[in-house]
């Protein structure tokens, strides 16, 4: 147990931790230095650390034509792990993790020199630590793609390479339309909040700070998905987080600002293996605001009052008769709202910091539930759902 890690909260054995899960350092595009990084994110009261450096950012146009900035392959796979693992080791306090964010296709549009790059949305990978793997990521990166048709095939062939290895990939920015011009091209990654629908696999997607207006709103594409996820007899998500993708500067505007929006994770021990587990299981929640330290989900639970089963964010209640569920939060000075979403539609709504209410008797595969509270300021938590099924036969499996 690493004692220097921030914890937040302890209930029953679960550390609440807050976390970044997207950062960048040096060692692409960012401004500050790994250790700098996570010394800064222990200042700011962060207790883990997600150092996610571009995999590659370079767009090849087809006459020799390349815009280019920073990115991992400058230095290598292996040296970039390598300076990860130092880090961590360190000790200057979070638990820090390595991921990388990779781009799976791009294509160019228009006549030179007046191009526009069409670029697939990007994702973020944790879990793998193995350079050559890594290195073997299968992605279209040659300036000859051709079509979002293409775009998509190729994206879901990263993704399973991904899944097959053991780890784990989010979507990210979805619903953002990025634009980066250099000269006179253009680079640009258009909404596609659709791809939690049209893509398979993948373990979540960040809803903060450009991903829950449409995503997230109930009967969306990640109700949608969850639906899709317990017809298909399973429950591995799709998880939510909050990203700040941070590069620089520390100012309340997205992407500058280390600690908002952040993650919550719930651990089982101060380890990066529970983190991984938690990104793995849904073991979060996403925050966005600046009161992370005390505007808390103490209690998001499900129990079913027959057999005194519970559970929580990312976990499965096996009820035989209609459960309850409990919500309590901490924090949200100026006052906050409940909203409980279930199978895809609002099943409550309440003005303050506490909730208990009669969950449906599941029937057929089953229902995702979650809730978001939201502030007049706008302040936000974006649960992870709870899955809500039938109770199994005595004799099933």
């Amino acid at each position: 147990m690493k004692a220097t890690a921030h914890v937040l909260d302890e209930r029953d054995g679960v550390y609440y931790v807050a976390g970044v899960v997207h950062a960048h350092t040096t060692m692409s595009d960012g401004r500050r230095p790994p250790e700098d990084l996570v010394a800064f994110a222990h200042a700011r009261g962060l207790g883990v650390v997600c150092i996610t450096d571009h995999h590659f950012d370079s767009w090849r146009y087809r006459f020799g034509v390349k815009v280019s900035r920073s990115s991992v392959q400058r230095m290598g796979m292996a040296p970039y792990l390598e300076r990860i693992r130092q880090v961590a080791a360190a000790d200057i306090g979070p638990l820090v993790l390595p991921g990388i964010e990779v781009m799976p296709h791009y294509r160019w549009e228009g006549i030179a020199p007046f191009l526009c790059c069409q670029a697939m949305k990007t994702g973020v990978v944790y879990g793998l630590d193995n350079a050559s793997v890594l290195d073997a990521m299968p992605m279209q990166l040659d300036g000859r793609g051709r079509s979002e048709a293409e775009a998509r095939v190729a994206a879901q062939t990263l993704i399973d390479y991904v899944r097959r290895a053991g780890g784990l990939f989010f979507w990210s920015h979805l619903e953002e339309d990025e634009q980066v011009r250099f000269a006179t091209a253009r680079i640009r990654y258009l909404p596609r909040p659709d791809l939690l629908t049209t893509s398979t696999g993948y373990t979540g997607f960040g809803c903060f700070p450009h991903g829950d207006k449409h995503a997230c709103r109930p009967g969306g594409a990640w109700d949608e998905r969850l639906a899709a996820t317990l017809r298909r007899g399973a429950t591995d998500g799709p998880w939510t987080t909050g990203e700040s993708d941070y590069h620089w500067g520390d100012s309340a505007r997205p992407y500058e600002n280390i600690s908002d929006p952040t993650t919550v994770f719930l651990l089982d021990a101060l380890t990066p293996d529970a983190v991984l587990g938690a990104l793995r299981s849904g073991r979060m929640y996403a925050y966005r605001g600046s009161s992370f330290r005390t505007s808390l989900m103490r209690r998001f639970e499900a129990r079913c009052p027959a057999s005194g089963a519970c559970a929580g964010s990312g976990q499965v209640l096996r009820a035989g008769a209609a459960p309850q569920l409990s919500v309590d939060v901490t924090g949200f000075t100026d006052g906050c709202r409940i909203r409980v979403i279930a199978a895809g539609a609002v099943l409550a709504e309440h003005a303050g910091h506490g909730l208990d209410l009669g969950l449906p008797l599941p029937t057929g595969a089953g229902y995702a539930c979650r809730a978001e509270v939201t502030s007049p300021s706008g302040e936000t938590i974006m649960t992870n759902p709870i899955f809500v099924m039938p109770a199994r036969e005595p004799n099933a499996r």
